[in-house]
Order: C-alpha cells, then sequence, then structure tokens
C-alpha cells in the first residue's frame, strides 16, 4: 500500500497542477481579451480618424460654397451698377457733345450765311469754284449727320431731327452744285461742242469730270451722233495721271458703259487716252 506521505505527496501535486493550469489558463485568456480590446480600440481610433476627416471635408465643402454664393451675389449684385454707371457715362458723353455741337451752330449759321453768299456773288462761277462749294456742302453735310447722331444718342429727338433736315438740304444743294460743275467743266473743254451740229461731234472731252457724270455725258453723246449719223466718234478721258494713286478711272468706266451698250469700241485708239467708237451701220442705215 501506498504510503500516506505518498498520497499526500500526490495530492499535492495534483492541487499544484490544478493550480498552475489555472493560472496559465486565466493568463491565456486575460492575453487574448486584452488583444481583442486593443484591436478594438484602434478600430474605433480609425473609425473616429475616418469621421473627423469626412466632417472636416464636409466643412470645407460648405465653407467653399459658401464663399462662391457670396462672390456669385456680390457680382450679381455689381453688375446692374455697372450697367447703369455705363449707361450714364454714354449719356452724359452724348450730352456733351451735343452741348459742344450746339456752341458751334452759331458758327455753322454764319458759315451757311457766308456761303448763300457767297453763291450769290458767283452766279457765273467756273466748274472749279462749283466744285468747291459743294466740297463744302458736302463738309457740313457731313458735320450734321454726326451732330444728329450724337442728339440722337442723348435722346434729344428735336435736335436731331433739325440737324438731318439741314444735312439733307446740304445734300441737295452739293448735287446741284456738282451738276453745275460738271456742265462747266464739260462745256470748258468742248468750247464748239453743239448737238445740233454734227461736225462739233466728232469729239467728246471728259477731262475734270466725276466718273458718274462722265458716263451721264458718254451716254447723252453717242445717242446725238447716233441721231446725227456719225461714222464715229472719239471721246476722251485721258490717261488717268491726275487721279488718285496714278490708277485711270474715267477711261475704264466710259469704256464699260460703250461695250454694255453693244457699239463697236476701240480702247486706246487714236492713243492711250482715247475711246474710239464707230457707227458704221448707223452711218449707212442714215445715208439710205
Amino acid at each position: 500500500m501506498v504510503g500516506f506521505g505518498t498520497r499526500l505527496i500526490c495530492l499535492a501535486i495534483a492541487v499544484s497542477g490544478k493550480l498552475l493550469y489555472d493560472y496559465f489558463s486565466e493568463s491565456e485568456s486575460s492575453r487574448e481579451h486584452a488583444y481583442n480590446a486593443r484591436c478594438s480600440c484602434t478600430r474605433c481610433r480609425a473609425e473616429l480618424e475616418r469621421q473627423m476627416r469626412s466632417a472636416d471635408e464636409f466643412n470645407r465643402r460648405r465653407q467653399t460654397e459658401d464663399i462662391c454664393r457670396r462672390l456669385e451675389a456680390e457680382r450679381i449684385a455689381k453688375r446692374p451698377a455697372e450697367i447703369l454707371k455705363a449707361q450714364a457715362d454714354e449719356r452724359r458723353r452724348a450730352i456733351e457733345d451735343y452741348n459742344r455741337s450746339l456752341a458751334e451752330t452759331k458758327r455753322l449759321a454764319e458759315a451757311e450765311e457766308r456761303q448763300a453768299a457767297y453763291v450769290r456773288s458767283f452766279g457765273d462761277a467756273s466748274g472749279n469754284e462749283w466744285r468747291k462749294k459743294a466740297s463744302e456742302n458736302a463738309r457740313l453735310r457731313d458735320e450734321y449727320n454726326a451732330k444728329a447722331e450724337s442728339a440722337s444718342k442723348a435722346g434729344l429727338k428735336s435736335q436731331g431731327r433739325m440737324f438731318r433736315e439741314k444735312a439733307s438740304k446740304c445734300r441737295e444743294l452739293m448735287e446741284q452744285q456738282n451738276s453745275r460743275a460738271a456742265t462747266e467743266i464739260f462745256g470748258h473743254h468742248n468750247p464748239s461742242y453743239d448737238r445740233k451740229v454734227a461736225s462739233t461731234l466728232n469729239r467728246c472731252d471728259l477731262h475734270g469730270l466725276y466718273v458718274k457724270e462722265a458716263e451721264r455725258h458718254t451716254i447723252d453723246h453717242v445717242r446725238t451722233c447716233q441721231q446725227a449719223g456719225l461714222s464715229q466718234t472719239v471721246i476722251i478721258t485721258g490717261r488717268g495721271k491726275g487721279s488718285k494713286g496714278g490708277d485711270a478711272k474715267l477711261k475704264p468706266a466710259v469704256a464699260e458703259v460703250l461695250k454694255k451698250a453693244n457699239l463697236d469700241v476701240h480702247v486706246g485708239v487714236p492713243n492711250d487716252g482715247c475711246i474710239t467708237v464707230k457707227f458704221e451701220k448707223m452711218a449707212r442705215a442714215y445715208a439710205g
């Protein structure tokens, strides 16, 4: 039989083993709980940081939106004021221009009176003098048109209408004076020209005329020649050396008019400043 002491030793060993097992078991469980607690804390801290970042981003976005809304509101509020200021500035400038024009009205009236006296004193003026008068009226016409525009911008309709009427009168005078100038200039370069005398129709000098005037005189001259039964006529246009830029204007324009009339046209005959037109068929018809 096992002795009492032996059993006591075995019991002590068993109790010690149980105690050791319980100790180590509790330590392992504690470590596992501690590990789980640390993991939970880490997850909580990460979630908290994420929520804080999200909150910061939301706040920044909201602040940015607030700033944008405030700037847009300021821009919208400023726009009408800028438009009104620009309109007021434009109106002020227009009124200033109109006031300056009123200050010149007397001067312009005096200029008109001087011009009228000039016209009266030169009833038999030469073509160049009529051209000068027409140029002066053209200048006055442009000046009145500019003043009419300034008055209209300033909302001064009656004054604008007055200036437009003055511009219209100047235009009419200019056209009349240019017509008179064309007649005088044509007569000066064609002193023996007589529509009723065929022998005077063999040449037609267009020097000094404007293009439109030269075209009209060319058409009239050709018709007169055809009616008189001429076989040909020479139209003198010049070489164009006196034209602006040295480019001939009369000769190509007159040649084009003659060609459109289906006439027998010879440009540069008998010299570079002339155009010869032949009416052979028409002459034979008159002869028959």
